[in-house]
């Protein structure tokens, strides 16, 4: 352990002498973190959303045993990708025979799926910040890419061998799916970066407020959620009813009752995905640090490593009736324990309550979005 953090203090120090490899280092770090996070939501969405079921075993099971049946084939989805689904079930009311082929209808979605993500990118840039911005285009791009290029047009495909076990099994279908939405989101909010699509209008109503972007990007999506399921009584094409033709590319009208039940899912879906991630970002989390000492030089040192301000109030031990110092602070969840590491460090001998905050209201330091 003691060499381990030799090791870390001298790369520390390292990378202090030297700004531009820190900065190349911080960069790279950037890069895999967008890969990783575009990586997870297409596998994510390819596998669980909208797998390509027509080529899954499972479904052609069903084919061949029974002509009713009612599974869902495709989920709704939110934000940009459920924006995308809406568009491109408008393009099959409108008889768009090229979309029969679904490799065509595929490679569409993705496109639709970027050119949806421009205006909020600009909203990014103009109000956030361009480092936001720069990875925030590049995570869509590579999503984009990913979604047209992760093979899911055979049986033995990895997608859709992910894809085939949990076909028939909504529930495990949406668990997955926000799980994996979820922590692609939360990968980009750690660099402060997005996924594209609502998490860039909940990211900055976020950082305006506050507030945890779990609920904002919850919100948005509910008007996501009730356009797809209304256009979906119209078109068709994402779950088939009993007696329904056995084609993978008709498009009929499902029954208002099913609709109301891909709502549900999605609502699930959509609640679910907030949960992960609130869990995983806590960047907006707030937490009240109440720090009970003798030292009457703490809060420097504290003041000297963390951005925040505190404020000190005389007290006198109801045991000793030593003369105390009461330090308050509020920070950052991820702020909490090297405040915690600085007092122990400085006096061994504190007292420290730490607990969660739900809100805070005034001047309280955050760090510009680059």
């Amino acid at each position: 352990m003691n060499k381990l953090k030799r090791f870390k203090r001298k790369v520390v120090n390292y990378l202090f002498d030297h700004p531009h490899q820190k900065s190349i280092l911080k960069h790279t770090y950037y890069v895999i973190l967008t890969t990783l996070s575009a990586i997870v939501f297409s596998i994510g969405f390819k596998a669980f959303i909208a797998p390509n079921y027509a080529v899954l075993p499972k479904y052609q099971e069903i084919l061949a045993t029974t002509e009713n049946f009612t599974v869902l084939c495709t989920l709704a989805s939110c934000g940009g990708s459920g924006i995308s689904q809406i568009l491109c079930k408008f393009l099959e009311l409108l008889g768009w025979n090229w979309l029969n082929n679904p490799t065509n209808r595929e490679i569409l979605f993705w496109i639709i799926y970027l050119i949806v993500n421009v205006p909020l990118i600009l909203l990014g840039l103009f109000k956030i910040g361009k480092k936001f911005t720069v990875y925030t285009i590049l995570n869509v791009a590579l999503v984009t890419l990913f979604g047209i290029f992760l093979p899911n047009s055979k049986p033995t495909d990895f997608i859709n061998q992910i894809a085939n076990y949990v076909f028939e099994e909504p529930i495990a279908r949406i668990f997955f799916a926000s799980l994996t939405t979820g922590t692609a989101s939360s990968l980009a909010y750690l660099i402060d970066s997005t996924a594209g699509g609502l998490d860039i209008l909940a990211f900055y109503f976020g950082e305006r407020k506050s507030k945890q972007i779990g609920g904002y990007t919850a919100g948005l999506n509910i008007i996501v959620i009730i356009l797809f399921c209304l256009v979906s009584t119209i078109s068709g094409g994402i779950v088939k009813p009993h007696g329904a033709t056995l084609n993978p590319n008709d498009v009929s009208a499902i029954e208002p009752s099913l609709a109301v039940i891909m709502f549900l899912y999605t609502g699930l879906y959509m609640v679910l995905c907030s949960i992960v991630v609130n869990t995983i970002n806590v960047s907006n989390k707030k937490e009240c640090v109440q720090i009970i000492t003798s030292n009457k030089n703490l809060s420097q040192a504290i003041l000297a490593n963390i951005p925040h301000g505190c404020t000190i109030i005389d007290a006198k031990g109801g045991y000793s009736e030593e003369k105390k110092y009461l330090i308050y602070m509020t920070v950052r969840k991820n702020e909490a324990k090297k405040v915690i590491f600085i007092c122990k460090q400085a006096d061994p001998k504190c007292f420290i309550n730490e607990f969660p905050i739900y809100q805070v209201y005034g001047n309280f330091f955050r760090k510009p979005i680059e």
